[in-house]
């Protein structure tokens, strides 16, 4: 008994010990290149900074008000002048409508070569609300959400701690992480709110934590897709997603319509002899596109570049099998995405026979851990 009050001092010393968590605000381009914006809010406040605005640098509208921005040369034009900056807020716990999504925190306005650029400031949690929302259907089992939210808070980490001196941490798209501003998903807030803190840890730091929708049954080591090499990503074989409605799929084309996409590319391109795969990675993608555009002359294009040329959604991955005729190319292919580090669909299989998030990000993530990174 005596021991009890040394053992409770103890816990306490190790529970201050551990890492804190101290929740940073992230900047996320919600816009990049508009000529025009409109935002609405409830008693706006507006902040400008530069330009003819500064007669009158900070203003409050009352009630629910809309505002149009558009662009005068390297200047913010709106109804009460113009500025180089203006950072826009609403009333306490409102939201900010651009279009049609509702944007938590404020949002401030710029200008970038002539266009307009509207940046989401927010906390880093609100803003995993709103990509894990965006990034998997919430109906899916809680504990794949928990997943997405670690992977998420880390790659937003990551590229927070990467773009410090750029205007913004992220874009709001695929480029980045799909971000949709504020929701109501119950789902969604209970997997960020459990998971709160907890990044994939390598050595002390957040890793590049990536993501894709389908493997098709093995996921790809990141130098194969990208050329960097990082040393705790794994290539493993994935039983789980046989399901997922693009694990097999097919994409055909005329020959007259591949030419026109890759030209741009390739102006030297005049003539399509042959399409085939030159060379595969070890888990079976294509590394290396080749392309005979004269019988002396051949093109050898990267397997992701080839992707992007003919459409993302088009080809779904770079696991495929060429077929074509005199008139038509046939691609047959498996999974979506580029097939690096956790396979969504595989992880909501696993959730459904009872496996846990920490379960899900080991098995897709065999050489890092999960922690909470004190900041």
């Amino acid at each position: 008994m005596l021991l009890l009050p040394w053992m409770g001092l103890y816990l306490l010393c190790l529970l201050f010990t551990l890492p804190a968590w101290s929740e940073p605000m992230i900047r996320v381009a919600v816009e990049e290149a508009a000529s025009k914006v409109s935002v609405t809010g409830q008693e706006m406040s507006l902040t400008s900074r530069g330009g003819q605005g500064d007669t009158k640098p900070k203003r409050t509208l009352p009630g629910r008000s809309v505002l149009h921005f558009s662009v005068q040369e390297k200047l913010v034009r709106w109804e009460g002048g113009e500025a180089e900056e203006l950072t826009l807020t609403s009333a306490k716990g409102k939201t900010l409508q651009v279009g049609e999504k509702h944007f938590p925190g404020f949002l401030q306005l710029r200008v970038n070569d002539r266009k307009l650029v509207v940046i989401n400031h927010l906390p880093l949690e609100r803003y995993l609300e709103g990509v894990v929302s965006h990034e998997l259907p919430t109906s899916w089992p809680l504990e794949i959400l928990k997943a997405q939210a670690v992977l998420s808070r880390t790659f937003a980490l990551q590229r927070m701690q990467q773009n410090k001196q750029r205007p913004y941490d992220l874009k709001a798209t695929i480029l980045d992480q799909v971000y949709g501003g504020h929701t109501t998903a119950t789902s969604v807030r209970q997997a960020v709110a459990d998971t709160q803190g907890l990044v994939l840890v390598h050595r002390g730091s957040p890793i590049e934590a990536f993501f894709h929708s389908c493997c098709g049954g093995k996921t790809e080591l990141p130098q194969n897709v990208w050329r960097n090499e990082l040393p705790y990503y794994a290539s493993v074989t994935c039983p789980y997603c046989a399901e997922a409605p693009d694990f097999f799929w097919e994409y055909r084309l005329s020959r007259t319509e591949l030419l026109s996409r890759l030209r741009p590319s390739f102006p030297e391109l005049r003539r399509l002899y042959d399409l085939s795969i030159a060379e595969r990675t070890p888990a079976n993608r294509n590394r290396t596109i080749k392309v005979k555009a004269h019988f002396k002359h051949q093109l050898m294009i990267p397997g992701d570049q080839f992707r992007a040329l003919l459409g993302y959604f088009n080809l779904k991955s770079t696991w495929f099998k060429v077929f074509h005729t005199e008139e038509e190319i046939q691609f047959l292919g498996s999974g979506s995405g580029h097939g690096v580090g956790l396979c969504q669909w595989g992880g909501r299989a696993m959730a459904e026979l009872g496996k846990d998030f920490r379960q899900i990000l080991a098995f897709y993530f065999p050489g890092v851990s999960v922690s909470v990174v004190a900041r």
